[in-house]
């Protein structure tokens, strides 16, 4: 189970609500596996908060991005770098 904590925020709204998002998704993907039994039916609904999972890290790195751009944030290059290998990990896996 993910939990918000004040510790995670950054102060820009935008943002700390797009990581709010990405817990949800993760809470609700870890509850889902959590309540799977042999012989559930349940692959489908795996599957798609799974997707669902994937397109909103896209969507929120892209986000991240253009404001590390527009503010000139320092830490770009590398901070993007981290990001491009994540989404390659990500889209590598196959369900």
């Amino acid at each position: 189970m993910f939990v918000w904590k004040k510790e995670f925020e950054l102060g820009i709204p935008s943002i700390d609500e797009q990581h709010k998002s990405l817990l949800d998704i993760g809470n609700r993907i870890s509850n889902l596996l959590l309540a799977h039994e042999d012989g559930d039916d349940n692959y489908e609904d795996i599957f798609n908060v799974i997707e669902e999972l994937k397109t909103y890290t896209i969507y929120h790195f892209d986000t991240e991005e253009e404001l590390f751009v527009k503010y000139d944030y320092p830490g770009y290059e590398s901070h993007k770098k981290e990001h491009d290998n994540f989404i390659e990990y990500v889209e590598s896996v196959d369900f």
